[in-house]
């Protein structure tokens, strides 16, 4: 078997048994974190190894269905969970005064997070005010 192929086999045998049912917040994070692929594959092993158990129980199934319809609606609903998600972009905050270098990349995460924890929206202009708050407390 090829290393990537038994890395991920090791990932899948690691987070299927972690709680995926917890609110949209939580699922969100282990999203970001597994990415969308793993996290499906985590999943589908999570519902086998259910299905396969003596005494199948069909509430934590139906569990894991409801968890994969939440996945569903977070890809779908176009809600950030990259930074290629955000609706800004490295030049946006070159025209906006930030200075080139590994400064874009930080103002980027940093955005990223404040998206997901849903302190601002992602929209551009709110981005924006966001990112001329950044340069001002750098600046202090």
């Amino acid at each position: 078997m090829s290393k990537r192929f038994i890395g991920e086999v090791g990932q899948i045998i690691r987070y299927h048994d972690i709680p995926l049912f917890d609110d949209p917040k939580a699922l969100k994070k282990r999203l970001i974190k597994l990415g969308e692929p793993m996290l499906r594959k985590i999943l589908h092993a999570k519902r086998a190894d259910l299905l396969t158990a003596s005494g199948c129980n069909e509430l934590a199934v139906l569990k894991v269905d409801e968890t994969e319809a939440e996945l569903e609606r977070i890809i779908s609903g176009g809600i950030c969970y990259t930074i290629a998600d955000l609706k800004i972009n490295g030049s946006d905050l070159l025209d906006a005064g930030v200075s080139p270098g590994t400064n874009v990349g930080k103002i980027l995460k940093k955005l990223f997070a404040a998206v997901i924890s849903d302190e601002i929206t992602n929209e551009k202009e709110a981005l924006l005010n966001k990112v001329i708050q950044i340069i001002g407390e750098t600046e202090k």
